[in-house]
């Protein structure tokens, strides 16, 4: 089902996490911007059809466009060891110490083991306590104290300007 539309729409389609985490934040700005559009933010997981569907912008992980369609880079998708202070009380954490901690999943990419590799520890098992399908939710139970996330930065710039999570090391994949 298409979603309804007015003539001054802005379809926008976008993962869950990025839309909650990066573009609401964001949307007083573009409201600013182009005061006369009515964003309308699907974050339903629908696969995007250009050919099919009415889609003013879609938002995609990756690396390029796909034949046809132009790519815009919009943040650069770093990754970091992120927890709550409930969790951890000082700052930098060595990999040992953040492998000791109740790790939490999500399906991006590069995962736990990308960064221990690294970080030149070796780790046959992780011990995944959480595992979530996206980083919204990976992110919740961090500032929650469930775990510690290697987590987007990007997806998490609120959080840490909150101070609901902190970063736990200065590395990134």
């Amino acid at each position: 089902l298409e979603p309804f539309r007015r003539a001054s729409s802005v379809v926008i389609y976008a993962p869950r996490d990025f839309g909650r985490r990066w573009l609401l934040p964001r949307l007083g700005n573009l409201l600013a911007a182009c005061p006369d559009c009515q964003p309308w933010l699907d974050t339903s997981g629908a696969k995007v059809d250009f050919s099919s569907m009415e889609v003013s912008i879609g938002i995609v992980y990756g690396s390029e466009a796909p034949p046809g369609l132009m790519a815009v880079r919009l943040a650069e998708d770093l990754r970091c060891p992120l927890a709550s202070k409930k969790l951890v009380w000082q700052g930098t954490l060595t990999d040992a110490e953040i492998a000791a901690l109740p790790l939490i999943h999500d399906e991006g990419l590069p995962g736990w083991e990308d960064y221990f590799e690294q970080g030149g520890l070796a780790r046959s098992r992780l011990p995944g306590v959480l595992d979530f399908s996206d980083s919204d939710a990976a992110l919740a139970a961090v500032a929650a104290g469930h775990g510690v996330a290697l987590a987007s930065l990007a997806l998490a710039e609120g959080a840490l300007e909150e101070g609901s999570v902190v970063a736990v090391s200065s590395r990134t994949l």
